[in-house]
């Protein structure tokens, strides 16, 4: 009886574990290349997920082609989303990864040296794109 209790709330406790790592997955559309600190990717499709539940700031990139994976430390806050979105900056043409919203929360990336580069001398437009599925 014992085991059998054991084995239950171990079960529960990985599952409460994917649970927040589900909740922390966006899949969007990204209708232009965009950079995020300092690494440019392609317009596409793209998956942005915990890397490990154990530690909320590591988040990767994974293009749906499966080839394109980045892994990048965030600020995290806890202000949680309703719905998964990608928020860039905009200057010019030039298009910079901001934040990852999720149901979990809200991803901050700092900004690279080419996105301070480009604000000094571009005005910024803030841009969201909302999860697809």
């Amino acid at each position: 009886m014992k085991t059998i209790r054991m084995l239950l709330a171990a079960s529960l406790l990985v599952g409460t574990a994917m649970t927040a790592v589900a909740q922390d997955r966006v899949h969007v559309n990204v209708p232009f290349d965009f950079s995020v600190r300092g690494t440019n990717l392609p317009a596409g499709s793209y998956t942005i997920a915990r890397v490990h539940e154990a530690d909320p700031t590591l988040l990767a990139i994974r293009g749906t082609d499966g080839q394109q994976v980045l892994a990048f430390t965030t600020g995290m806050n806890s202000a949680a989303a309703a719905a998964g979105s990608l928020v860039f900056h905009r200057y010019g043409e030039s298009y910079y990864l901001s934040e990852v919203k999720t149901a979990m929360g809200k991803y901050s990336f700092p900004r690279s040296r080419p996105e301070r580069l480009s604000a000094a001398n571009e005005s910024n437009t803030e841009i969201s794109i909302g999860s697809s599925k």
